[in-house]
């Protein structure tokens, strides 16, 4: 799948958010699904594809953005409210409309000015306060401290009949000495019984859409972010991939893929046609054989330079490809 895919994902996903702050919950779900249908597609889509499920206005901001790069009732509503708004839903206890009223009475438009209005006293709200200690308090821990404690929920998402496979990704998966959020990414066929369960069961709900949902934790006292990420069982090996190595190693990637005519993002490698050309599948190994190297086990996904062998190590412990 195209790059164009995704990006008409994220916008009609951005529709529904805007959709459901104003309670027009029908067009939240039509939008939803059709960020749904995009991810699914395999292809990239064309602008006068007709496509299972979705209607004619939907349509037609597919053609809107394919002709001009953006959708006009997007622009609008991102005008009206900006996207940086949505960041404090990073905080426990502040939802999507609880952002926009803090927005609306006090005119904060991220995370950074709520801190300052509180530090200023613009806002007073203890539990806010205590919501800021606990992000600040989430951002580093130990690797030996974090992991016994997230890898019951990894072992329980596992356990769920709608779960193909569930993997650590990110520092977690890498192993890395301190660890901030925790990233689980989960191979399945039905993404909405994965996130409504997810954000029934672990930890307090911070967000739930529909590639992504997003728990904290707590325990001995402290909260620690889990980020659930969704993705069909025929994209989770590059998937796996891409949300593993960190910043410079991805870059790396990239580059050498482009240097051979290839694209690479979370949902495969791309020729210059749009053809995909690694194999579909669960495990990340086939981005390293089509670019012509060894697999890289997750620990030496660092930093830009590619190995052409792998030194001997002992073997990965989180028992994760």
């Amino acid at each position: 799948m195209g790059d164009l895919n995704n990006e008409l994902a994220e916008a009609f996903e951005l529709l529904s958010k805007y959709k459901s702050l104003e309670n027009e919950n029908f067009k939240a779900q039509a939008y939803s699904k059709a960020a749904q249908t995009l991810r699914g597609l395999g292809k990239p889509v064309t602008e006068f594809e007709k496509l299972d499920g979705i209607g004619s206005s939907i349509s037609g901001k597919i053609q809107e953005y394919v002709k001009t790069g953006k959708i006009e009732l997007l622009e609008k509503h991102k005008a009206e409210l900006p996207l940086s708004v949505f960041e404090m839903t990073q905080l426990t206890g502040i939802g999507p409309k609880k952002a926009v009223k803090l927005f609306h009475e006090y005119g904060v438009r991220s995370l950074k000015e709520l801190r300052g209005a509180l530090d200023k006293g613009q806002i007073v709200d203890e539990k806010l306060k205590a919501a800021f200690v606990a992000l600040v308090d989430a951002e580093r821990v130990p690797y030996s401290y974090i992991h016994p404690i997230v890898l019951p929920i990894l072992e329980d998402i596992r356990t769920w009949p709608s779960v193909l496979r569930a993997e650590f990704a990110g520092s977690m998966r890498r192993m890395k000495a301190t660890i901030g959020d925790v990233d689980i990414i989960v191979a399945s066929s039905d993404p909405k019984s994965v996130h409504l369960k997810f954000a029934k069961s672990e930890g307090t709900s911070l967000s739930s859409g529909p590639t992504k949902s997003s728990s904290f934790v707590e325990t001995n006292g402290r909260q620690y972010r889990v980020d659930l990420l969704v993705t069909a069982p025929d994209w989770y090996g590059t998937a796996l991939n891409y949300f593993t190595g960190d910043v410079d190693h991805n870059i790396a990637l990239r580059s050498l893929a482009k240097s051979r005519g290839l694209k690479i993002n979370e949902y495969g490698i791309w020729d210059a046609n749009n053809n995909r050309v690694d194999k579909p599948g669960m495990d990340d190994h086939s981005l390293y054989e089509v670019l012509g190297l060894p697999y890289h086990p997750p620990r030496l996904r660092n930093g830009r330079m590619l190995l052409t062998s792998i030194p001997a190590s002992p073997s990965d412990s989180s028992g994760q490809s």
